[in-house]
């Protein structure tokens, strides 16, 4: 406006003269308004960005990362059990080899009791009686190469990367022979691949079940109150997710087995144990045992939904391990280690191998149960920590 005049609206009004040039334009204010400009812009879009409703919030964050830490202490702390159940799976005790072992058992049993109530001679004898108590060892026959030739009657000698045969089986001795020969690389071995393992398969079967629940028509059933409410469908999605999860992630459940029965001194990491296996997929015989393994259990869990939580558990304990024991002796026999931490057991098909293991090993039927104790503990502190969760949650009720 070129007029500087008084104005025909405002006559008793006389503008100043002055410069349109504001404190801004000066030199000493320009980079400081620029700088303020900048930031105010900064802190609003970055504000705008995380109240999103699409974004995480920076306590979902905090809650998710907590929350996959504890899961991985779990895993941790279940690992020395389920290394040792697994083991006691795909081990084969024959009635010979257990008979032995229980023998050897005893004989160490009385030798140590006999060193104890021994009594040392401190007056010249003991060297003599020493010297008599040496036996001689027994000259065998050697062939060309100088190997001593091994006869008909002779025991097959255990390989000593191999764990020593126990009889009975229990699960705190096996978890202490692995303990003893690997220390606690041996007890935690394949902890990182069992927790990679698990959240794969919570995050396929969680998909997978979403996607089919929409294509159905009903509810997830994993996120309703009342999975059973509607009928067979439900059940029928959570079973076909199961079965997808299952079959995918196949390789990497045999390669975690893999891990475990190769001892700590041979090569067993994951990318290795993957290219050793016969195929990147499932293999056609694995694939009804992995099916079954998985998919039987998920249906005992939604048809006993209403039953009290441990007796369900306890339902679902008593038919997978059957199935698992099936499934771990499978993976076993399509990709055995070079040294296997046990004498693999044999596996002759879903229905040939509950009959070798009842018929032709020292456990008979509960052969199939190997390391149900560890099931049963796993059953116990879930449990437990749902209870400890609730009476919390009570607690924080009644104070409020």
């Amino acid at each position: 406006m070129a007029h500087q005049g008084p104005s025909q609206y405002r006559p008793y009004y006389n503008p100043q003269p002055a410069s349109y040039a504001s404190a801004i334009d000066r030199p000493e204010y320009a980079a400081a308004a620029a700088a303020a400009a900048n930031a105010t812009v900064t802190d609003f879009m970055a504000q705008d960005y995380l109240e999103a409703p699409g974004l995480p919030s920076v306590e979902t964050l905090s809650a998710l990362a907590q929350f996959y830490a504890l899961d991985y202490i779990a895993t941790l702390i279940a690992q020395p059990f389920e290394n040792a159940k697994i083991l006691m799976q795909i081990q084969q005790l024959s009635p010979a080899l257990a008979q032995e072992a229980a023998q050897m058992d005893n004989d160490e049993v009385h030798d140590d009791e006999e060193e104890e109530d021994e009594e040392p001679d401190y007056f010249g004898e003991g060297e003599r009686s020493a010297y008599r108590r040496q036996t001689i060892p027994e000259r065998r026959a050697t062939d060309r190469r100088g190997y001593v030739q091994q006869n008909d009657d002779d025991a097959v000698t255990r390989p000593p990367w191999q764990l020593k045969a126990h009889y009975p089986t229990s699960l705190h001795t096996t978890m202490g022979d692995v303990w003893r020969m690997e220390g606690i690389i041996g007890s935690f071995k394949a902890a990182n691949t069992t927790f990679v393992y698990k959240l794969m398969q919570e995050g396929i079967e969680g998909w997978l079940t979403g996607a089919l629940s929409v294509l159905a028509g009903i509810p997830d059933p994993s996120l309703v109150l009342d999975p059973t409410s509607d009928g067979h469908l439900s059940l029928l999605v959570r079973l076909v997710a199961v079965s997808i999860s299952a079959v995918l992630l196949a390789p990497l459940d045999m390669a975690r087995t893999r891990i475990i029965a190769t001892p700590a001194s041979e090569p067993r990491g994951l990318v290795h144990t993957l290219r050793q296996l016969p195929s990147r997929f499932c293999p056609g015989p694995l694939v009804l045992p992995t099916i079954l393994e998985r998919a039987v259990p998920a249906a005992i869990q939604h048809l006993l939904a209403d039953v009290f939580e441990p007796i369900s558990s306890l339902v679902q304990l008593v038919v997978w391990l059957p199935l698992e024991t099936l499934l771990r002796r499978a993976q076993m026999k399509l990709s055995p280690p070079r040294k296997p931490m046990v004498h693999l057991g044999a596996y002759t098909g879903m229905l040939g191998t509950p009959w070798w293991i009842a018929r032709q090993e020292a456990d008979g039927v509960f052969g199939l149960y190997r390391g149900w104790k560890a099931g049963v503990l796993g059953v116990a502190g879930v449990y437990g920590l749902g209870m400890l969760a609730a009476s919390k949650d009570i607690r924080a009720g009644t104070e409020f």
